[in-house]
């Protein structure tokens, strides 16, 4: 439900794996290797009862769009940064999502 998850894939970029964590209050740090294909998806919300500026960091190029209005419709209004993008193939699903915590995505 919610803490921090650090995950480090190991073993060939060739190898088949789908990858999907979820936070609902935590920070999440995922490591891939080096030419790993992934098409990836992220969402990042954050509540108006926090005063952190959370963010999502990768060293791959995502694309980044974060909303200009509150959003009510889950209880505590919150906005959200949503990166995405395709490495490689991007034969392997990566789907990363965490409630006020920052999300990194970084190559070994």
């Amino acid at each position: 439900m919610s803490g921090d998850i650090v995950a480090h894939i190991v073993g060939e970029p060739s190898t088949a794996r789908d990858i999907k964590l979820s936070s609902n209050q935590g920070e999440i740090k995922l490591v891939v290797p080096k030419d790993f294909p992934m098409t990836v998806e992220v969402t990042l919300a954050y509540t108006d009862t926090q005063d952190a500026a959370y963010r999502v960091i990768d060293d791959l190029g995502l694309r980044q769009v974060k909303t200009g209005e509150w959003d009510k419709k889950h209880g505590t209004p919150r906005k959200y940064i949503y990166a995405n993008g395709r490495i490689g193939s991007g034969a392997n699903r990566v789907v990363i999502s965490t409630i006020n915590g920052n999300v990194t995505l970084t190559t070994k």
